[in-house]
């Protein structure tokens, strides 16, 4: 039988479409590389430093995470490289990145060939990778509606009405079709009791999240699918999808 894996927000890949609210902004907030002195440089800078011969020994997690707008287009991806270092020394990583990020410390990660050279003391390192060009295994697209008259999201902050949002995901060619046949998606929204209420939502599951509803659609591995949901609202608010 098929594996079928879940992407969570501790394994493969995260996903998050931006969220809207009074003060509605594009501006993407990383609070990863704001909670860490962090250094970042461009790739193409490469150090004139000697590199010690030792190699260290370790163990490595990846993490990718790609943020979408609020209508599902892709904004940006980046990957956190997580090392759990058993010895100190040299690591030696690959990955073609448009800008690199030290998330431990602030010495300089050297990049040459698509490799990236840092040192790591025992314990843990981490260092993020950002790709401006790249594609996720799903195409997303998310509609608003107010009273049934479609609507940005940045113009539905604050409305009061019958809110509608519909969700399509679908196969996306272009990109590594692993995930698509063989992960199961989920897509996460939450309202505020205060603000939404008659919520429905075919197909999802609707629990209680303290003052809360999670309302999740899942999409399992090599299908295409729409999901709507619909709710009175008031003064409306939404934290990313």
């Amino acid at each position: 039988m098929r594996k079928i894996t879940c992407i969570t927000l501790i394994t493969a890949m995260v996903i998050t479409a931006g969220g809207f609210g009074y003060l509605y902004s594009d501006k993407k907030d990383n609070a990863i590389t704001k909670s860490i002195n962090a250094q970042s440089i461009k790739p193409e800078n490469e150090s004139s430093n000697i590199i010690p011969a030792r190699k260290a020994e370790y163990k490595k997690d990846e993490n990718i995470y790609g943020i979408l707008n609020t209508d599902g287009s892709l904004s940006e991806m980046y990957v956190v490289n997580q090392f759990e270092v058993k010895k100190s020394g040299i690591i030696e990583d690959f990955g073609e990145y448009d800008v690199i990020t030290n998330l431990t410390n602030t010495d300089e990660i050297t990049s040459k060939n698509s490799t990236q050279i840092l040192k790591a003391e025992k314990g843990y390192f981490y260092y993020q990778g950002t790709i401006t060009k790249a594609d996720i295994p799903w195409h997303i697209s998310i509609k608003y509606f107010l009273n049934d008259k479609k609507i940005s999201a940045k113009e539905m902050a604050g409305k009061s009405g019958e809110f509608k949002v519909k969700i399509k995901i679908h196969k996306n060619t272009k990109a590594n079709i692993v995930f698509y046949e063989n992960y199961m998606l989920q897509a996460a929204l939450t309202l505020d009791n205060d603000k939404a209420s008659n919520i429905n939502a075919p197909g999802a599951q609707i629990a209680d999240a303290g003052t809360a509803k999670q309302i999740n659609f899942t999409c399992l591995p090599e299908k295409n699918n729409s999901y709507t949901l619909t709710a009175d609202v008031k003064d409306f608010q939404m934290s990313g999808i």
